[in-house]
């Protein structure tokens, strides 16, 4: 399940890095990773609660 929870974000990190070497791509590079970003703080704070090494919700 967690790889499903991952992939829109490991989709524009492959995306930004399709972009990095592009000339003139700078800023649609710079917005990919900053999406990328937002996605993932959204997984985080979404599993704040969550362990991984206990199975469950930690605490």
């Amino acid at each position: 399940m967690a790889d499903n929870l991952l992939d829109p974000i490991m989709n524009l990190y492959n995306q930004a890095q399709t972009l990095y070497n592009q000339p003139g791509r700078e800023v649609e590079f710079l917005q990919t990773l900053d999406d990328a970003e937002q996605q993932m703080n959204t997984l985080v704070n979404a599993n704040a609660g969550y362990s991984y090494y206990e199975g469950g919700t930690a605490g």
